[in-house]
């Protein structure tokens, strides 16, 4: 088995507009709270975690990032094309809600970077054209692999 290595990885946001080149990106942890019972068990809540991911970018679109850091919130795809055993998959990275922005002081001989710290209502990750993870946190939904993982609770919520 040969490792993995990526080909391309861009930002855009709301879709259309590519801000950078992706040069670093940590994806959301996908998590449930858990819960503690009187008795001391850990539970599963069946409510998803708030989400956080990280991206830094080079080579940086000025006139669109200063466009996107106006705005309080945004939707960010993340594209990605991974080599895996001779076979080419592109991974689609949706993510939707409130973000901050940090330019990197820079180093010599470097450009600078920008750091967005994304903070997701919403995320999807798709692999290859297929769904892989899907969270909203506003409904709330849970689908792993097409299985929602949290609608027994939201059924017995509503």
């Amino acid at each position: 088995m040969k490792p993995a290595f990526i080909t391309y990885f861009n930002l855009f946001v709301e879709g259309v507009g590519f801000i950078g080149k992706v040069e670093d990106y940590k994806e959301p942890d996908v998590k449930t709270m858990k819960g503690e019972t009187p008795m001391g068990y850990k539970v599963d809540l069946g409510i998803p975690e708030a989400l956080e991911a990280e991206v830094s970018l080079s080579t940086v679109n000025k006139v669109l990032y200063d466009a996107m850091v106006a705005q309080d919130a945004a939707k960010f795809v993340i594209k990605e094309e991974v080599v895996e055993d001779g076979e080419r998959k592109t991974i689609i990275h949706t993510m939707t809600g409130p973000f901050e922005a940090e330019r990197d002081s820079g180093k010599l001989k470097e450009g600078k970077k920008i750091k967005l710290k994304l903070y997701p209502q919403r995320y999807a990750k798709e692999v290859a054209g297929t769904e892989e993870v899907f969270v909203d946190l506003v409904a709330p939904i849970l689908r792993l692999n097409g299985k929602d993982i949290v609608e027994d609770t939201r059924n017995a919520v509503s």
